[in-house]
């Protein structure tokens, strides 16, 4: 896909990132559960704000920077921290690129922790960031960048055990894939991630995927009915013509490995239905 030139260097304030900001910053699950109810009745507002936030975000145009500071560009080398840590959601990170078609991934991973929001200093190249926005690459960074067996770029998010319910962690990837779905991060996604032959590893970039992945969810009975909403927010929002222009795919994958074991997925729900899956 051709790149957007129109030039804006200020980090855009989208529509479904407030919504992400509110849910985050509200703890009250009961209060997640009604929204995943209604919005799982009517999904056609959040389709529409899918759409207005995608116009919002378009003309934010950094695609000449790199993604890291600390690392280059698409090593996937961890940091001596994740290696260590005790974290189930750090572990299962460090195993991703690792999984493959025999563990039930149907992925391929690329990189971890970016931010479709990083803008360098012309004369020096030091990462700059205005005060007033000094902390939202960390709030706009993804956990995982992957891609399918098209070449689709994928937008992975780990939620493990009680971290957040599957509403926030679904609304939170929602703004994720906006922001880089846009022709100017699509471009700088492109130009960044390259195979031994110096071709993108991204061969299809007119849309992104989304991808939930989740490691032993919570059983209760609360998690389990907003669960069961989302995944009717998400069949619903992949019919919608608007959000296919952005989106290609919602997959869920849970994991249920403990401490010492090799990860193995299981595809919960996958929306357009692929190879069958309800």
């Amino acid at each position: 896909m051709p790149a957007d030139h129109s030039v804006s260097t200020s980090v855009p304030k989208s529509e479904i990132r407030s919504l992400y900001n509110f849910l985050r910053e509200c703890t009250r699950t009961g209060l997640h559960l009604k929204m995943a109810k209604a919005i799982q009745e009517n999904t056609e507002p959040l389709a529409e704000m899918l759409s207005v936030s995608f116009g919002q975000c378009r003309s934010f145009n950094n695609r000449e920077q790199g993604f890291h500071n600390g690392r280059g560009n698409g090593e996937t080398k961890f940091t001596t921290d994740l290696l260590n840590s005790e974290t189930l959601a750090n572990r299962v990170l460090v195993q991703l690129p690792h999984c493959g078609i025999d563990q039930g991934f149907p992925f391929t991973f690329v990189d971890y922790e970016l931010s479709p929001f990083r803008v360098a200093k012309r004369r020096t190249g030091q990462t700059h960031i205005s005060k007033k926005q000094k902390n939202v690459p960390k709030k706009g960074r993804i956990d995982v960048l992957m891609h399918d067996e098209e070449g689709t770029p994928i937008i992975g998010e780990i939620k493990a055990e009680d971290d957040t319910n599957l509403l926030v962690a679904l609304i939170q990837s929602l703004a994720a894939a906006v922001e880089f779905a846009t022709p100017n991060q699509l471009a700088r996604l492109e130009q960044v991630y390259k195979n031994n032959d110096g071709k993108s590893v991204f061969s299809e970039v007119s849309r992104v995927g989304v991808c939930l992945l989740q490691a032993l969810p919570p059983q209760d009975e609360c998690s389990h009915a907003i669960f069961m909403a989302v995944n009717g927010i998400c069949k619903k929002l992949m019919e919608s013509q608007e959000t296919l222009k952005i989106i290609n795919r919602i997959t869920c994958l849970k994991t249920v490995a403990k401490e010492g074991e090799c990860l193995k997925w299981d595809t919960v729900f996958e929306y357009p239905s692929q190879a069958g899956l309800a």
